[in-house]
């Protein structure tokens, strides 16, 4: 019996000692099976933390690049996807590929236009497209890729009433890591995550299991990255990084013995404790010959919780880190 149990532990070092070299499990969580798409972001060893998420921005205001998409869908002019926990959601389109012979997330799909509840003189209203993106964290740099994107319609009943909004595919799928940014972005979002919610999503990746704002906080301990305080408009030096306040508050401490104390006067509590949200400003960009979504984030801001003088609390964006 000891013998087996041996022979066991034996087999069970050798074998993650063989996966080291491309997965470090020895600090590495991962959380997903990867696939295709996502392969890459979880074999680097150079990215630190990585999540998988869909989310909706308005092109209202470049209203040319979702008709295009749009019609483009319907008409089957470009290549549809869908992910494979579409199938048997929905009768709308035609299954191209054979789902057990692929190892992708998306397969490739056309659409019956026949099917699709659409009505045409309500989409412009909407203006909405959805981008599977992956956030992740290379080199102490916050990056985006886009894997692809799909154009958002209205949905109606028989009877006319709206009930909300769907993406009827994916299309542009995108298989380029590296991005030419020399044109003008043809759009700019800002949006603020809650640092909860951002880590409930389909997690890739992360480094001792910290969140990112944390990973971002500890690369900035190390002088990888610059991080500002805004309410003092000052740069913050790596060596304060960690113990650094954002409070003007001061703390008294005494020090020694009871007869003879040594009053210390030092800031608040850690800033680390209170951060909140994040909020990530966002360049995208469109490659019109290579039918492609790409993105750039060149900072991003942290929110701490702070209380009023109401006692109400607050959440105020109170450091900005700079790649």
């Amino acid at each position: 019996m000891r013998f087996i149990f041996f022979l066991f532990f034996i087999l069970k070092c050798n074998c993650l000692l063989s996966q080291t070299d491309e997965y470090p499990f020895d600090f590495y969580s991962f959380r997903v099976q990867p696939s295709k798409q996502n392969s890459y972001f979880v074999r680097n060893k150079n990215i630190d933390w990585a999540i998988q998420f869909f989310n909706q921005i308005s092109f209202r205001d470049n209203i040319k690049i979702y008709d295009e998409l749009l019609q483009n869908q319907l008409d089957n002019k470009i290549q549809n996807f869908v992910t494979k926990s579409w199938l048997g959601y929905s009768n709308n389109f035609t299954l191209i590929d054979s789902p057990k012979k692929h190892t992708n997330d998306y397969l490739k799909i056309k659409l019956k236009k026949e099917e699709v509840n659409y009505v045409p003189q309500s989409y412009d209203a909407l203006g909405n497209i959805e981008f599977d993106q992956i956030l992740y964290l290379e080199n102490n740099k916050l990056k985006s890729f886009i894997i692809a994107a799909g154009a958002q319609i209205k949905v109606f009943t028989s009877n006319g009433l709206y009930i909300g909004n769907t993406t009827i595919a994916y299309s542009y799928l995108n298989n380029l890591i590296k991005f030419n940014f020399n044109s003008s972005p043809i759009l700019n979002t800002y949006q603020i995550f809650k640092i909860d919610s951002l880590e409930q999503r389909s997690s890739l990746k992360k480094n001792y299991n910290m969140n990112l704002i944390f990973t971002l906080w500890n690369s900035c301990s190390l002088g990888l990255c610059k991080a500002i305080d805004l309410k003092r408009d000052k740069i913050i030096e790596p060596k304060d990084i960690i113990e650094y306040s954002v409070y003007d508050s001061i703390e008294q401490l005494f020090c020694g013995d009871t007869i003879y104390p040594t009053k210390v006067m030092r800031q608040g509590t850690p800033a680390r404790f209170y951060f909140s949200h994040i909020g990530i400003p966002q360049e995208w960009f469109f490659d019109i010959k290579k039918k492609i979504f790409y993105s750039r984030i060149n900072e991003v801001y942290l929110y701490t919780k702070e209380f009023s003088k109401d006692g109400k609390i607050e959440y105020n964006r109170s450091i900005k880190i700079v790649f």
